[in-house]
């Protein structure tokens, strides 16, 4: 009888923790922080401006991490037509811009969401000892009427002049972004260029660039010049490229960041609204961009 009854209660105590155990699941489940969500999955194909994907990364790991089931895979920096096409036939789910998009792109069918501002820093080598200059000291560097450092400085030497192509921009068109939002905020459409600029074609070259040659001088994102060795981010007319300063209007030269969509699922439709989210308005500006909020 005794052995009967040793029977019937060890597996009455495993039954009861293993109820007990599955409420403690359940209950952990409830709680907002874990969104093992099975209804939000997929993986989806990001591709567009190389600057829009560095600012998009730390959106789309955290709504990974928040949804499991969910992952994004950044091809390689495109020009954005054809990220847009690309998105349009169906072979990237996910456009990401980092410029005003023209009337003639504003595809009916695609939704468009800007989502943040990247603030713009003009950037010096770290042997230039000088921490603002005036628009008009801007100008004068890059038409070349101020060739020496000697000029507005103690330092005595030739100013190396970094810029972004200027054949894309003409016509507001490809990849030079913060070329637009230079020649919006700082240079005007009439300033000519100096002759003896060296022109870099891609945001990291004018990194790379800068933070190699000494006594240079160049333009891009804030969030990058603020991790970039050798560097220093100029203010312009004493105002600083940080986010109080975007927010209050102080600082002018942004560019916005967007991404365009096309029949989005479930899952895409919550992507979306997370970027407009608490959440991601705080990983915005730790990483100092600007939130936008959504257009009603």
């Amino acid at each position: 009888m005794k052995k009967i009854l040793t029977a019937i209660v060890i597996p009455a105590f495993i039954l009861m923790w293993l109820l007990l155990n599955g409420c403690n699941n359940i209950l952990s489940n409830s709680n907002p922080s874990y969104r093992q969500v099975t209804e939000y999955n997929g993986h989806f194909i990001i591709s567009g401006s190389s600057a829009a994907m560095v600012a998009l990364k730390p959106l789309t790991d955290a709504f990974s991490k928040n949804y499991h089931g969910v992952t994004f895979e950044y091809g390689p920096g495109t020009k954005m037509s054809s990220s847009l096409s690309q998105v349009k036939s169906g072979i990237i789910d996910i456009a990401v811009f980092a410029r005003e998009l023209k009337p003639e792109e504003k595809d009916p069918k695609l939704r468009l969401d800007v989502f943040l501002y990247d603030p713009i820093a003009v950037v010096t080598n770290s042997s230039v000892r000088i921490d603002s200059l005036t628009m008009d000291q801007i100008k004068d560097i890059y038409t070349g009427k101020t060739g020496n450092w000697s000029e507005i400085t103690s330092a005595n030497s030739t100013i190396t002049v970094c810029d972004r192509s200027e054949i894309t921009v003409c016509d507001r068109s490809e990849e030079e972004t913060a070329k637009i939002a230079m020649r919006r905020f700082v240079f005007g459409d009439e300033l000519k260029i100096t002759g003896s600029a060296v022109i870099l074609e891609k945001e990291g070259d004018m990194i790379n660039a800068i933070s190699s040659t000494p006594y240079s001088i160049g333009y891009y994102s804030a969030v990058q010049a603020r991790v970039a060795s050798n560097s220093r981010i100029i203010k312009i007319n004493g105002v600083e490229p940080s986010v109080a300063n975007v927010r209050n209007g102080s600082y002018r030269l942004v560019r916005p960041i967007g991404i365009a969509t096309l029949d989005q699922n479930g899952t895409l439709k919550k992507f979306v609204a997370f970027l407009y989210s608490d959440e991601a308005k705080k990983i915005m500006v730790k990483n100092g961009y600007v939130p936008i909020e959504p257009k009603r």
